[in-house]
Order: C-alpha cells, then sequence, then structure tokens
C-alpha cells in the first residue's frame, strides 16, 4: 500500500511546469549529497539490531523530517534568490 502512495505522491511533485518539475535536477542533486550526512547520523546514533518502540522511532522521525524541511528551506531560499 505504501508502495502505492509513493507513486502517486511522485506523480503529484512532477507536474511539467511546477518548481519541482523545473528544478528536478537541482533537487535531486542536493537530496544525494545531503543523504550523505543523514545516514551517517543515523548509523551513530543507533546500534544494528537496536530495538526502538513506536513512540522512540516517531521522535527519530519528527527530528529528521524537521531537520530536513528547515536545511532545504534554506537551499530553496538560496535558489529563488539566485533565479
Amino acid at each position: 500500500m505504501i508502495k502505492d502512495k509513493n507513486k502517486t505522491a511522485e506523480k503529484m511533485e512532477y507536474i511539467a511546469g511546477n518548481v519541482v518539475s523545473k528544478k528536478k535536477d537541482r533537487i535531486t542533486e542536493l537530496a544525494d549529497a545531503h543523504w550523505n550526512y543523514i545516514e551517517q547520523l543515523l548509523r551513530v546514533s543507533c546500534e544494528p539490531g537496536q530495538v526502538f518502540t513506536f513512540d522512540q522511532m516517531m521522535k527519530i522521525r519528527e527530528f529528521d523530517y524537521k531537520s530536513v524541511a528547515k536545511h532545504f528551506y534554506g537551499h530553496g531560499w538560496e535558489d529563488a534568490k539566485n533565479d
């Protein structure tokens, strides 16, 4: 079920003419580059095989989501000033 939702979300993001479609390469470049940071953060913050409760996992995801949103907003602001 999640797979289908992801496909739907992906189709919505890449509607011809919207900013995500126009900046697809830039967004992909940034996402790929920043994944290395997030991956390292995740690797140092837990041990392989560690089990989390649902509430703990939600707190981790909340931190990740909000951190990434703030960071990428900054890149969007920079790109908007440069365009």
